[in-house]
């Protein structure tokens, strides 16, 4: 069950974060001249990545098989960890929307930065989607 809830989105997230950050570095150092919040987007995007990525490795390496094999005591301090990241990660995706002022690029943008703006649109909504499914879908057979 965890698989099949939890498995697509760390596999596209897998995917689509270093496709995220190779493009925001280049955008970046294309336009970052005209426009500065653009290496400050990079930035963000790169703590959000090694938030996420050490999220997931988490998941996988420790919390997943505390919950498959009843390890409730532990599965409980771990949930718990788990909730204060999905706020880290609620705070650090608010953040970035901002910074790429709701992603929406300017007249000006190359394809690029217009791919950058819509792949992040999808990157939230999946980390939205993946936290949705944890806390209100997975947690709550696991956790009473």
């Amino acid at each position: 069950m965890i698989e099949k809830l939890i498995g697509p989105h760390h596999t596209y997230l897998r995917d689509a974060l270093p496709f995220l950050q190779r493009v925001a570095a280049k955008v970046a150092r294309d336009h970052g001249d005209r426009d500065p919040s653009l290496v400050e987007l990079a930035t963000q995007l790169d703590i959000i990545a090694a938030a996420l990525t050490a999220h997931m490795d988490e998941e996988e390496s420790v919390l997943f098989p505390a919950l498959l094999e009843g390890r409730e005591r532990e599965a409980v301090a771990l949930l718990f960890d788990m909730r204060r990241d999905h706020e880290e990660l609620q705070l650090l995706l608010h953040e970035l929307r901002l910074i790429a002022r709701d992603y929406r690029p300017p007249g000006w943008a190359c394809n690029s930065y217009r791919t950058l703006m819509y792949e992040l649109r999808a990157l939230e909504a999946d980390v939205f989607e993946h936290l949705r499914i944890e806390t209100r879908i997975l947690l709550p057979r696991f956790v009473p």
